[in-house]
């Protein structure tokens, strides 16, 4: 007959290897479950993930590089929508300078960048200048709102881009990504990554776009005004 003790330590060592084998296959299922969901994540983001995560970060304050009037080519036009569910097109701001920042809730850079493009808009408001930032979400027509109550934005409309044309037309690499339009809607800058767009380096580039109006030969609406509050 087996030895009493002997057996028990056999069972206890039996009933060991046992839960940690159980261990073991209940870990493994859980990462593969977690990797499954990761994918699943990832395919439902699907544009949005790409841009949010291949964008190159610049220096943040670096100076914007401004196309020459003679080099900057043809505009091109987006529809988007706005808080109300009614079409716009960005040939609409034709005759102003317009910010456009492409952006989302989810991206954190962007959010980080806003406060600094709600006080652009403030700047600049009645001069000649439209501050649009274009939102990548779904369902933004709820979310968009309720950021900017929340983040206390008072001064940027709506926009919302549900077909995220916004990426394949202008050749976006990633969010946040800023592009300034002449007032002909020609790209004349284009900034990649976080940038404080309240600072006078920005105020003075858009000071010269909108003063470009009087040299223009487009009969485009004249604007004369050309100095921004710098608070």
């Amino acid at each position: 007959m087996m030895d009493k003790p002997l057996f028990r330590n056999w069972a206890r060592k039996l009933a060991r290897a046992s839960l940690l084998a159980l261990g073991g296959v209940i870990l493994t299922i859980s990462v593969q479950d977690a990797r499954a969901q990761t994918a699943d994540t990832l395919c439902a983001l699907d544009k949005r993930a790409a841009l949010a995560q291949s964008v190159a970060q610049p220096v943040a304050n670096e100076r914007l590089a401004v196309t020459p009037l003679a080099d900057r080519e043809n505009p091109v036009d987006l529809t988007y929508q706005d808080g109300d569910g009614r079409e716009r097109h960005l040939s609409d701001l034709r005759g102003q300078v317009v910010v456009l920042n492409v952006w989302a809730t989810w991206c954190a850079p962007c959010v980080r960048e806003m406060p600094t493009l709600d006080s652009l808009a403030e700047k600049t408001a009645g001069q000649g200048v439209v501050v649009l930032t274009l939102s990548q979400d779904r369902g933004g027509e709820t979310k968009v709102p309720a950021y900017y109550q929340g983040a206390g934005l008072t001064h940027l409309p709506v926009a919302l881009d549900p077909t995220l044309s916004a990426g394949k037309i202008f050749g976006l690499r990633g969010l946040p990504t800023t592009l300034i339009l002449d007032i002909q809607g020609r790209e004349v800058a284009r900034h990649e990554g976080f940038k404080e767009w309240d600072m006078p380096d920005v105020l003075s580039v858009l000071a010269d776009l909108v003063g470009e109006s009087e040299q223009d030969q487009t009969h485009l609406p004249r604007i004369t005004e050309t100095h921004f509050a710098v608070r």
